[in-house]
């Protein structure tokens, strides 16, 4: 009978950290604030290995016409990671813009 040594327990495997930035990606400007949430929710489900770890921005902006709008951002990516999400809901037909 061989003497049991136990198995010293595995190191936890983890994604790597979002590297965090000043830059961010307008999803959109919606006409209400709950439309405005509605679509960061729906991004960021459809786009979790983008949003993870980012923050939502919702800022109220009034046009040229006077029409008052909630233009929608996620924020705090590098610019390379700003310029690889916004490609990435392109090539799935939203629109985008980096900040």
């Amino acid at each position: 009978q061989q003497p049991t040594t136990p198995t010293p327990p595995r190191p936890q495997v983890q994604p790597p950290a979002p590297s965090g930035g000043s830059a961010s990606v307008q999803i959109g400007a919606f006409s209400t604030e709950a439309a405005a949430e509605r679509a960061y929710a729906e991004v960021a489900a459809a786009f979790p290995q983008f949003a993870s770890g980012r923050t939502r921005g919702i800022q109220q902006v009034t046009t040229s016409d006077g029409r008052s709008v909630y233009r929608t951002t996620v924020n705090g990516f590098s610019a390379q990671d700003a310029r690889a999400f916004c490609g990435a809901l392109r090539a799935s037909g939203r629109d985008c813009l980096v900040q």
